[in-house]
């Protein structure tokens, strides 16, 4: 459809949306053209309410609703911007109650078992405790640092640059353990582990980019091997450097810089996660409770 392909470019262009997230709102759009079944000329906001019970009755998650409408929001922008319409319908569109629930996240002494785990010095494992110092250190996304080329790392200032969702750029900065272990590793083994030529900071063995399975693999593994029997992933380790960062007392608005939220509300779950800890040890330890 070539209304649709304006759209993506819409989204990826002027929205700077990844080219998953556009393609994903795209196929969100084309889902609810077909639904619809009318011109767009002609849409009303019972179309949009019809759609929404739609996919109440057809089992939808909450979330996957939420999703699609946002979708359907940045369609009626773009479709009032190309004249097509001249109704905003962004404003009939309800938002249905989302039941927030907290991010799981790791101790301070599960997430330095799990990387402290590593106690072997052959070039992977020093490869990998790097890689777990960094989840830790930056919070950063697993598809960050599969991505994060030899460029991005500023020895002088101690600092990572990160490409996150929509390409947005931020610094993150390391600390001692995870500039030494990043040191180790690009001084004394990676060439080791292969010499194939690549921009990327970590590689494989055969020297290539790691894929994000490859790194669940990886953080699983390490997390069994510590004695964890929890399903660990490394978004854990992002929950966990946001949370115990607000518990240490940091600022919000740094905590949000770090992890690229654009909006701090996002930021803000891990301060609930920090007050649900601080009353559960409260019913734990008080006489009274």
């Amino acid at each position: 459809m070539e209304l649709l392909d304006k759209f993506k470019i819409f989204l990826t262009v002027e929205k700077g949306l990844s080219i998953k997230t556009s393609l994903d709102y795209t196929q969100d759009v084309k889902q609810f053209i077909e639904g619809v079944n009318v011109e767009l000329q002609d849409l009303s906001k019972y179309n949009i309410f019809s759609f929404i019970v739609t996919l109440q009755e057809r089992g939808y998650e909450i979330s996957s609703i939420l999703r699609k409408l946002s979708s359907l929001r940045l369609f009626f922008k773009f479709l009032k911007k190309e004249g097509i319409v001249d109704v905003d319908f962004e404003r009939n569109i309800p938002i249905p109650k989302r039941e927030q629930s907290l991010p799981e996240i790791l101790s301070v002494n599960q997430i330095l078992n799990v990387i402290e785990s590593i106690s072997e010095t052959s070039p992977l494992k020093i490869r990998d405790r790097a890689i777990l110092e960094i989840l830790y250190a930056t919070g950063v996304r697993a598809s960050e640092i599969i991505n994060l080329k030899l460029s991005d790392y500023d020895k002088n200032k101690g600092l990572l640059k990160v490409f996150g969702k929509g390409s947005k750029e931020r610094l993150v900065p390391l600390h001692y353990e995870a500039i030494h272990f990043l040191e180790l590793y690009l001084l004394k083994v990676r060439e080791r582990i292969s010499k194939k030529r690549s921009d990327y900071l970590f590689i494989t063995k055969f020297g290539s980019k790691m894929t994000r399975q490859f790194l669940w693999k990886m953080v699983k593994n390490y997390a069994a091997q510590s004695g964890l029997d929890q399903n660990i992933y490394p978004h854990l380790f992002r929950h966990s450097f946001a949370t115990h960062l607000l518990e240490g007392g940091a600022d919000m608005r740094s905590v949000q810089k770090m992890l690229g939220h654009a909006d701090i509300s996002t930021t803000q779950i891990y301060t609930h996660l920090s007050i649900e800890k601080l009353k559960e040890e409260y019913q734990k330890r008080h006489p009274r409770s």
